[in-house]
């Protein structure tokens, strides 16, 4: 309205005071605050979790990979390359990270938000019932293989 006339009798009915904006900021920076911080409360946890784990006795290799990456926090290129091993009833060994050169020989233990066994029988699963094998036979260079496997399989 200032633009239009400078005097308009309806900007003072639409300005705010000083303090009015302030006040009114202040609101809504700590509501932003709020949504930034906030954390899925532990029930909501809790479920996400058991509906993550029922997604591994799925038929279907989406619901399995879906299930894996909010259990495991893995891409599907590093659940179908990599490898796995049990390291306790909890966690995983994780080694030939997609990441990483294939030359770098690095395991690390990783966590599992369900039974590790449980995890680490839907990974094998996956592993064997995707079609990989032809592509490591095709003799494609390890990132070459990542980028394919990305490309066919990203959920």
């Amino acid at each position: 309205l200032k633009l239009l006339d400078p005097n308009h009798p309806a900007i003072a009915l639409v300005t705010l005071s000083t303090e009015e904006y302030r006040r009114l900021n202040d609101e809504q920076r700590g509501r932003v605050a709020q949504r930034e911080t906030q954390y899925l409360h532990p029930d909501a946890v809790e479920a996400l979790v058991k509906i993550a784990e029922n997604l591994l006795d799925s038929d279907e290799w989406s619901d399995v990979g879906a299930g894996l990456a909010v259990l495991i926090g893995r891409r599907i290129s590093e659940i179908l390359l990599s490898k796995f091993s049990l390291k306790s009833p909890w966690s995983l060994n994780f080694s030939q990270m997609a990441k990483k050169a294939d030359d770098v020989n690095i395991t690390l233990e990783i966590p599992t938000l369900a039974p590790a066994a449980k995890v680490l029988a839907a990974i094998k699963k996956l592993q064997s019932g995707l079609a990989i094998a032809d592509l490591k036979q095709r003799g494609v260079s390890s990132r070459q293989l990542k980028q394919v496997v990305n490309h066919r399989y990203s959920l």
